[in-house]
């Protein structure tokens, strides 16, 4: 080992060892930035994104178990000192023992099925050679973007930053809780709320938008790939032009959906729980998070919309010239010739060439206009649902939902 091998020390050979899992169009969302050589140098992962169950322990526990340890001491863990305890606080347990464990564990599944995504388009030869060096600009751009140190310094600074811009009307409850005892209208926080507004809450956020950053440069970079003039087949048997592929976005995001929308249920929880609200209040906040979950995942695909719509139409074009050449000297040779043919007609190839034909026809006039059909969407929309379910018992009894639910079923 050289001297500058030797100065470079571990860090050098952990940096190596993130960049070794890539190859030159194989981009990871996760792989690289200053939080992931965090985590790499405190042995809390690995380039190939084991150790999950230590990360969800430390980044859970670390903003949740001070509050436990500061509530008990002061008495306001349990029992009447205050009108919402620590342990019937819903929102606070499901923003640290469950919504960042999803954000954790969904690094795995989301890291393995988007590492594929780019390299597909070589492997499925959509993209001429001459347009090589555009793609590989997108992916290069796309691996700075996402090892920014200054994107990361600008999370941390917003994740403290909107503390107090949106604590008293989004996080803080109007009742004395663990975290502000001293009545409803008092500011004065409890050595647990200070942490709780000053150390757990920016963490988490600090998560949330790390995540909505590698998502936004995912789809950034689908959408300059869109741009390029891809080399779509209007035949393939995917039904979209070769592009299906893209639907799988949607299904590696479903954990990053589950948190989000946990998140959200936990705290309309709270307020219905707390301060006696109504479920129809937030109806329009459900359906809004599940509409931007929905336009947030597909949108970015829709770009391809164009490019597929293009192929499709110049498909229906060809292979309609084309049927009409074959189907013309078909008529001609079996039909007007048949009588004076010698050529067999049972076992003909020329019969099984026409049904062939017409079922490539039929694939260009099906083809769809975008990446993803009916059933990912619905899925998506399903699974990010469930978080709301249990929000269900506050108007119906669990015995009504699981008639109603036995109803659809059955």
């Amino acid at each position: 080992m050289s001297d500058s091998e030797s100065a470079a020390g571990p860090t050098a050979g952990r940096e190596a060892a993130g960049r070794a899992t890539e190859g030159p169009h194989d981009v990871s969302l996760l792989l690289g930035g200053p939080f992931f050589q965090l985590l790499l140098r405190s042995g809390l992962i690995r380039p190939s994104f084991d150790l999950l169950l230590r990360r969800v322990l430390v980044l859970a526990l670390v903003p949740w178990a001070p509050l436990l340890v500061l509530t008990l001491a002061a008495g306001t863990a349990v029992g009447d000192a205050v009108r919402v305890p620590f342990l019937l606080d819903i929102e606070v347990h499901v923003r640290f023992l469950v919504v960042v464990p999803l954000l954790v564990l969904a690094e795995r599944e989301i890291h393995d099925r988007l590492r594929p995504v780019f390299t597909r388009f070589l492997e499925r030869d959509l993209l001429a050679p001459p347009e090589a060096a555009r793609f590989d600009a997108i992916l290069v751009g796309a691996r700075r973007w996402r090892n920014s140190y200054v994107a990361e310094a600008l999370m941390i600074l917003a994740s403290f930053g909107l503390t107090p811009l949106l604590w008293s009307g989004h996080i803080a409850l109007d009742v004395t809780t663990w975290y502000r005892p001293v009545g409803e209208a008092g500011s004065n926080l409890a050595p647990a709320g200070i942490w709780f507004a000053w150390v757990a809450i920016p963490l988490l956020r600090f998560l949330v938008l790390r995540w909505l950053y590698r998502l936004v440069l995912l789809f950034v970079a689908l959408a300059r790939i869109a741009c390029l003039p891809l080399r779509i087949v209007p035949t393939h048997p995917d039904g979209a032009g070769g592009l299906s592929f893209l639907a799988g976005v949607g299904f590696a995001l479903r954990p990053f959906h589950l948190a989000i929308t946990a998140l959200v249920s936990g705290f309309i929880a709270n307020k219905l729980v707390h301060e006696g609200q109504e479920l129809p209040v937030y109806y329009a906040l459900i359906a809004s998070v599940l509409g931007v979950l929905f336009l947030f995942t597909f949108l970015p695909m829709l770009f391809f919309g164009p490019a597929l719509s293009r192929a499709r139409r110049r498909g229906l074009a060809e292979y309609g010239a084309l049927g009409q050449r074959y189907a013309v000297e078909f008529h001609r040779k079996w039909v007007l010739e048949g009588p004076a043919t010698r050529e067999p007609l049972l076992g003909s190839a020329d019969i099984q060439s026409l049904a062939d034909l017409s079922t490539g026809f039929e694939i260009v006039r099906s083809m769809r206009t975008v990446p993803f059909g009916l059933r990912p969407a619905l899925q998506l929309i399903a699974t990010a649902a469930l978080p709301f379910v249990p929000l269900l018992l506050t108007i119906f009894s669990l015995e009504t939902l699981l008639k109603r639910a036995l109803d659809l079923l059955l």
